[in-house]
């Protein structure tokens, strides 16, 4: 890893990007930096590193985020905490033990570790699952389509169509015929 004020976000993102498929460890006086490929690592990375030329995410809130072209992500936490991540964990039991196709492969992940402390994940490399946006505002979008069309089929004439009671005695109601039809 480079970790002179001479390098670029680009070259410690290749460094880190090489270490992860290497099995690549750099050694400080009191810690030491692991990266570990998972055994999908090849396959998920693919043949050439020049296809994989990374770029700062923008606009991640809870991780700081590198893309490698349109096969992978690497996730840098924020807040390290003693023990293997959950996000490593389980994404490791699912690439390496099942089949299971429906979540980005994991590649590999970095730690930290230091005498005497459980190791700690810094980052982890997946898979690139490219969408169009987050589930809060899949969930924004989809409540204002809702809400159009409720007051599309009745209009702001008629008495309010949306409910002034509390949630537990709307769920004791009968659904209204309109909904959902």
């Amino acid at each position: 890893m480079c970790f002179t004020t001479r390098c670029t976000i680009r070259a410690f993102a290749k460094r880190c990007l090489r270490a992860s498929g290497a099995a690549g460890a750099l050694k400080g006086d009191n810690a030491e930096i692991h990266a570990q490929p998972s055994k999908m690592f090849s396959a998920v990375a693919g043949d050439t590193e020049a296809s994989l030329e990374p770029s700062m995410l923008r606009g991640e809130q809870s991780n700081t985020s590198i893309v490698y072209g349109d096969r992978l992500i690497l996730k840098f936490f924020r807040r390290v905490g003693e023990g293997l991540n959950p996000d490593v964990e389980v994404g490791r039991f699912i690439t390496d033990k099942t089949s299971f196709a429906n979540v980005p492969p994991l590649a590999g992940f970095i730690e930290i570790r230091k005498e005497q402390i459980e190791p700690g994940t810094l980052g982890i490399l997946q898979g690139l699952v490219v969408n169009q946006g987050d589930a809060w505002h899949y969930t924004l979008d989809s409540l204002g389509r809702y809400f159009e069309e409720v007051l599309s089929r009745h209009p702001a004439s008629e008495a309010s169509v949306i409910p002034e009671q509390p949630l537990g005695e709307l769920a004791n109601q009968e659904t209204p015929r309109w909904c959902g039809s």
